[in-house]
């Protein structure tokens, strides 16, 4: 679903290669399409059809499909541990997802949890006010911070560097910020300043500054695509989505995307899909703990722009507060079997 293109600037990856991802920006008819309408109706009788003052057939012309690319860098092959600079089918079905739904991007404050190459982010800064695109390793940073510039949206950009083994600093600037919006007074400022630190520059670059707190407390879309693949690590992404989501607006709300990928489950000498059982199951529990959370899969029916193949291991998640309203309407057409299967999964441990 990729044209690779040259790439002269790039800094050095392993096995590197440039792709443009083309997409829709609409689903109407293709250019092959209209031109065909078009000579169907100059050969058939024009019956029915309007006229202007000199008798001439009005021929009613579909629009062009307008595409939009988007360039970015990344690795054909990498070990586990770079899998951040790959391109995963779950950031396309979630890019699907945001071009579907527009208006959930338009003006927010976004934030991607892993990254990775940012393809995911890089959709949604088209039309979003500000994309903040995290990540751990300075590597896929430097590699994220690079296709942000490729795709001409860095000044709507901010790379920060976000583990989620170590979440403290974000969560507690956040709570200072919010307090502040709620009451009167500056928030106390944070006493890191990332310029004058004693961390390599590398580091700092990728730091968060105390204005991101105050532009995070305005964040109405959390986003994560591909980041469901390891035990450990997933249990702490359920905790720090539950988190954002209750520091951020009442309207806030997440999408995960991920690939459930079958393995051999030796436990139960059976074929399971384990980190996504268990990452539906993490987030059962954490939704029900905290009494205001609703979590439900959305069906995979809206139009599909990039080019991969939808297989059926893919699965979108919605996770907001059930007084939230910014998706309520995608919330009421989650099927009745997802919900059923959430229950389900809810029972999963793993051994």
């Amino acid at each position: 679903g990729a044209t690779p293109i040259s790439s002269a600037t790039s800094p050095p990856l392993s096995a590197t290669s440039m792709s443009t991802f083309e997409y829709k920006f609409d689903a109407e008819s293709s250019d092959e399409d209209e031109s065909i309408d078009e000579r169907k109706a100059m050969r058939a009788p024009f019956k029915g059809c309007e006229s202007d003052a000199e008798g001439d057939a009005c021929v009613r012309r579909r629009r062009r499909s307008r595409r939009a690319r988007i360039h970015v860098q990344h690795s054909l092959e990498t070990p586990l541990r770079d899998v951040g600079l790959q391109v995963w089918r779950g950031a396309l079905v979630l890019g699907d997802f945001l071009e579907a739904n527009q208006a959930l991007v338009r003006g927010a404050t976004v934030l991607e949890l892993g990254c990775g190459c940012a393809l995911s982010g890089l959709v949604a800064a088209k039309r979003a006010g500000h994309v903040f695109m995290t990540d751990a390793p300075l590597h896929v940073l430097a590699n994220a911070e690079c296709n942000a510039e490729l795709n001409l949206v860095h000044e709507k950009c901010s790379v920060r560097q976000l583990d989620w083994c170590s979440t403290d600093t974000l969560l507690h600037g956040l709570r200072r910020h919010a307090r502040h919006a709620t009451s009167e007074g500056a928030p106390q400022r944070s006493t890191v300043d990332p310029a004058g630190s004693d961390e390599p520059a590398d580091c700092r670059r990728y730091s968060w500054r105390e204005a991101d707190y105050a532009r995070l407390t305005r964040c109405t879309l959390v986003l994560g695509a591909d980041v469901v693949y390891d035990l450990p690590a997933t249990g702490r992404l359920v905790k720090l989505l539950c988190e954002l989501l209750l520091l951020l607006p009442p309207g806030a709300c997440a999408l995960v995307a991920l690939e459930r990928r079958i393995n051999f489950h030796m436990p139960s000498l059976s074929v399971r899909a384990t980190a996504a059982e268990y990452f539906a199951a993490r987030l059962a529990a954490e939704a029900g703990a905290s009494g205001i959370l609703h979590a439900s899969r959305i069906p995979l029916n809206f139009a599909q722009r990039f080019q991969y193949e939808r297989v059926k291991e893919l699965d979108l998640w919605l996770i907001q507060r059930k007084e939230g309203n910014t998706l309520a309407s995608i919330a009421r057409i989650a099927a009745p079997a997802a919900e059923e299967r959430l229950r389900a999964s809810s029972h999963f441990a793993p051994a």
